[in-house]
């Protein structure tokens, strides 16, 4: 029964064409196929198929966007999580006796140029984490330890409130003041002029770059020193958009079937067992809390929506022109201030796949 689930596929690929004919060859059932922008595609199959799909698509270079069960193997997925109301409910008080031992949560407060990761990354080398002790955790220790491992810091505290280690950090006034930072690109493009002022040019006129290539270093000789200079660069800004001569659009019937589920402290305690009526469907879930009580009881509200595929014919002649435009106001918004447009040309291919590629580039000059 479980292989006849249905799964839904999104996927991002140039030869969506060629995967869907594969497919066929391999007498995959596929439905409610959905094209989209940027060569992407969404479709259904059976979970029976999820291996060999798999395989196809990475035949094909296709990247995988993600997987979806829907149908009567969303509502199966569902129902393995169930648990009884007699477990739920030794779980949901063991679960509140040992948060009187363990750490929950870490609330890491003032970072300024220190990053969160950092910090984190720092107390799981001190074995301090999530589910730690709380007797273990010497707060004082702690705090004399963090000083020491990150001198941007200039005062710490470190508290235990209910369930979370709460850490306060205040870091040193224009710690980095005195850091010099290299100039760097921020976009690709040629270096067409280049005067230094100071620091270590690492590019010469003529040179192409990329965003994040270092064009001046901070580093002269010996020394460290703040790099300047005048650079310009030819930059290509482009817009380019992908028109398909058939698209699926998947739409709502107004047909539509509400389900509730009740869980206590994120444990389920009553689960509808009623399955959608419908073969095809979306659903929405949302949660509430029920407020006429001291419980910390939530309502999960699942509506379930059919849908249908319906198939829209797009000749890409006719929106030719519109399209062009479109890229061209596109290509036109990725100017910046004081940039000189040296040229602008479009160009159109067809990949083979059913798409219609269309690019609009803009040369223009830009100061770095």
């Amino acid at each position: 029964m479980m292989k006849n689930f249905k799964i839904k596929v999104q996927i991002k690929a140039l030869n969506l064409a060629q995967i869907f004919e594969k497919f066929r060859q391999a007498n995959i059932a596929v439905s409610q196929i959905k094209k989209g922008e940027d060569f992407r595609a969404e479709f259904i199959i059976y979970k029976k198929n999820l291996k060999i799909v798999k395989k196809i698509l990475a035949n094909f270079g296709a990247e995988i966007l993600g997987f979806q069960h829907i149908g009567v193997s969303h509502i199966f997925q569902t129902a393995l999580s169930r648990i009884c109301v007699p477990i739920a409910l030794i779980i949901a008080f063991l679960g509140v006796y040992a948060a009187n031992f363990f750490v929950f949560r870490i609330d890491i407060r003032g970072l300024e140029t220190l990053a969160n990761s950092e910090v984190k990354a720092y107390l799981q080398s001190e074995n301090i984490g999530y589910l730690t002790n709380k007797k273990a955790i010497d707060a004082a220790a702690l705090e004399l330890n963090l000083m020491e491992n990150f001198p941007q810091i200039s005062m710490v505290s470190v508290m235990i409130k209910g369930l979370t280690l709460v850490v306060n950090i205040k870091e040193k006034d224009n710690y980095n003041q005195n850091m010099q930072n290299d100039i760097v690109a921020n976009f690709n493009g040629r270096i067409t002029s280049i005067n230094l002022i100071s620091g270590t040019a690492e590019v010469a006129v003529g040179d192409i770059v990329h965003a994040g290539d270092v064009l001046v270093s901070a580093i002269s000789g010996n020394q460290i020193v703040k790099p300047e200079a005048n650079i310009t660069a030819e930059v290509w800004l482009e817009s380019t958009f992908c028109h398909f001569d058939t698209t699926y659009q998947t739409l709502r019937t107004g047909k539509r079937k509400i389900l509730n589920n009740v869980f206590f402290m994120g444990l389920p305690i009553y689960q509808s067992t009623t399955t959608s009526p419908f073969e095809d469907f979306e659903t929405d879930t949302s949660q509430t809390k029920l407020h006429n009580t001291i419980l910390p009881i939530q309502i999960q509200t699942i509506t379930y929506y059919e849908v249908e595929t319906i198939e829209i014919q797009s000749d890409f002649e006719t929106h030719k022109q519109e399209i062009i435009e479109q890229c061209k106001k596109n290509a036109l918004q990725q100017c910046a201030q004081g940039d000189i447009i040296k040229s602008e040309k479009s160009f159109i291919n067809s990949t083979g796949n059913g798409c219609t590629y269309v690019s609009y580039v803009i040369t223009a000059q830009r100061q770095i």
